[in-house]
């Protein structure tokens, strides 16, 4: 009996420990499945892209800028060009009209030489016409060469004042310019003149109305 089961005895001893060297090689891994492991976790963290910095800005040169067509030099504004505003001057003015010729004292042909008693002679200028409410005393036309004399006497029921302000009127916007005359006592008058040409005109208080006498010696043509 004990040299049969020495035979059995021995093969379970060797069973038992095969299977006790299984089960350590299990539990234990290998050197190179360490090895592997290991790479794969150095793998795994080289692949976290890493945090980038951003670039530094250069800012933009503020160098002097190119002259402009036209001799302008363009604004710069950080360095930035900057299109400027048109510097070329308007054609006119709004709200301003254009200047117009003067217009002409006499022109030719003259009227005819005459006089009037209690009215106007043909042909007598209109800008020296009597103002308004007159009664005419008398008036004349005589022409000379390219001179005319102008002469007229009325009354009216107006202001002495009002009467030279009406003359003074037409007159300046004929382009004649006042200076001082003399008048006689008791009266007030009003010259203006233009070039070669004159008018004079003298009022005076007389009751309820204003007598006046207009004289004026006119030019045709240049002045």
């Amino acid at each position: 009996m004990r040299h049969g089961s020495s035979p059995v005895l021995g093969l379970v001893i060797t069973l038992a420990l095969c299977t006790g060297c299984s089960g350590s090689g299990a539990q234990q891994p290998t050197a190179q499945q360490t090895a592997q492991q290991s790479a794969t976790r150095t793998g795994a963290s080289s692949a976290t892209p890493a945090p980038t910095t951003p670039a530094p800005t250069t800012p933009a040169p503020t160098g002097t800028a190119s002259a402009a067509p036209g001799g302008q030099r363009p604004a710069t504004s950080g360095g930035a060009e900057v299109s400027g505003v048109g510097t070329s001057a308007p054609t006119s003015l709004p709200g301003l009209r254009e200047s117009r010729p003067t217009p002409a004292l006499l022109r030719r042909p003259l009227p005819a030489a005459a006089s009037v008693t209690g009215g106007l002679t043909p042909g007598f200028p209109g800008y020296l016409r009597p103002v308004r409410g007159s009664r005419v005393t008398s008036s004349s036309l005589s022409p000379a060469g390219s001179r005319l004399q102008v002469a007229l006497e009325a009354s009216t029921t107006l202001p002495a004042a009002e009467v030279l302000l009406a003359y003074r009127g037409r007159l300046a916007a004929r382009g004649m310019a006042e200076e001082p005359v003399a008048a006689v006592a008791g009266s007030e008058a009003a010259g203006l003149s233009r070039g070669r040409s004159s008018v004079v005109v003298t009022v005076r208080r007389e009751g309820s109305r204003t007598t006046y006498t207009v004289y004026g010696v006119l030019h045709a043509g240049p002045e």
